[in-house]
Order: C-alpha cells, then structure tokens, then sequence
C-alpha cells in the first residue's frame, strides 16, 4: 500500500494531506489493510470490509495476532514501537494511508 502522503478524505481533490513517509506491504491484503488502518487511528476489527474479510477467512484483521516486521539499516527486524507509528491525530475517514516500510506475514 503505498501513499508516502496520506489523504483523509473521500477523494484525490478532496480531505487533508498527512506527511507520514510510510508505506505498508505484505502478503496478505486483509493483514495488510488491518494494520494500515490502525496506523491510521481506527480499530480494525470496527471496520466493516475488513469484518467480513476476515469471517470468510481471508486474513487475520488482530494487529495483536499479526507479525509485523519494519526495515532498519538495510534489515527486518520485529516492529516493537507499531503504536507509536499511528498518525497523531488519527485520520477521519479509513481509506488511504502508508508507513516507513513495514511487512505483515501472517502467523
């Protein structure tokens, strides 16, 4: 998921920019979404899409179930600060976001 600058908002014309420098990648779309909407400020598990992804076992949406890794120095190493990544204030609308190079695998 890229978007270095991330939008709240509900177009490309429309809400307010968010300078985070991040991106979010991963395997899983779901996992992926999950922890791009946490950084965002929003839980996960309240959001709809993302509830019925998960029931039809599409990937998990439990940041605390998920193993997220984020680049330093050229490594992977375990992301132990995630809550510290969330934007401040958080986002008013889940759609666009992004962060430092973070991989989601799932259990």
């Amino acid at each position: 998921m890229e978007g270095v600058i991330g939008r709240d908002g509900t177009g490309f014309r429309r809400g307010e920019k968010y300078p985070l420098g991040l991106v979010v990648a991963g395997i899983n779309m779901v996992a992926v979404d999950s922890v791009a909407s946490y950084l965002m400020g929003f839980d996960p598990e309240s959001i709809i899409y993302l509830q019925v992804a998960s029931k039809a076992g599409l990937g998990e949406i439990d940041i605390n179930k998920l193993t997220i890794y984020q680049a330093e120095e050229k490594q992977l190493l375990p992301c132990t600060n995630l809550k510290d990544l969330r934007a401040d204030p958080k986002f008013n609308n889940p759609w666009i976001f992004v962060c430092d190079f973070i991989l989601v695998l799932l259990p």
